[in-house]
């Protein structure tokens, strides 16, 4: 099975720099821009699957790619949405507040619903667990539509490595990683 492995578009609060987490942002023009020629890009491909996390920013760049996939099935999947973080999220980035952090894939984001990027990598588990339904379908092609930390989560899982290898992982704005992944 190949997945295409995608980023969603850019939203304002990745151009502002805004910790989104599960905040539900939608696109940015460029954002937009973005999903159209990635659409552009993929739409020679055949897919037989389509998972995309529900928060908008995901489902909305999905959106732009099934114009030309009219026939592909869609699932709508929670396990694919952004880490939770907690009283981070809405605020600011910097440097220096990550600096506090240590061991980024160990630290908790505190508050309310805050999660490690092991809860994450545990979503992403439960995820591939969902994909190995249609391990013996005939299903080809599987396109993702994700964040960036389930994203280095399943890039680190399914390339056998500890999660403490994550950030080499770290995708940009509708960037496709593909991965071909037998269970």
């Amino acid at each position: 099975m190949r997945l295409y492995i995608v980023r969603h578009a850019q939203t304002v609060e990745n151009a502002t720099n805004i910790c989104q987490g599960q905040l539900d942002t939608k696109l940015s023009p460029d954002g937009i821009r973005q999903a159209q020629d990635l659409a552009l890009r993929l739409k020679d491909v055949r897919f037989d699957l389509a998972f995309t996390s529900d928060l908008s920013r995901a489902y909305d760049t999905l959106r732009h790619i099934t114009e030309y996939h009219g026939k592909t099935e869609i699932f709508i999947i929670e396990l694919l949405r952004e880490q939770h973080k907690g009283d981070f999220q809405g605020k600011c980035k910097s440097k220096r507040d990550c600096a506090i952090f240590g061991s980024y894939h160990e630290f908790m984001y505190p508050g309310f619903g805050g999660e490690s990027m092991y809860h994450v990598r545990d979503r992403v588990e439960a995820f591939l667990g969902v994909l190995r339904k249609y391990e013996n379908d005939d299903v080809r092609n599987v396109l993702i539509m994700s964040h960036g930390g389930p994203i280095m989560a399943m890039m680190t899982y399914l390339n056998g490595e500890d999660l403490s290898e994550y950030a080499k992982y770290k995708p940009k704005n509708c960037q496709i990683d593909i991965v071909d992944y037998e269970f």
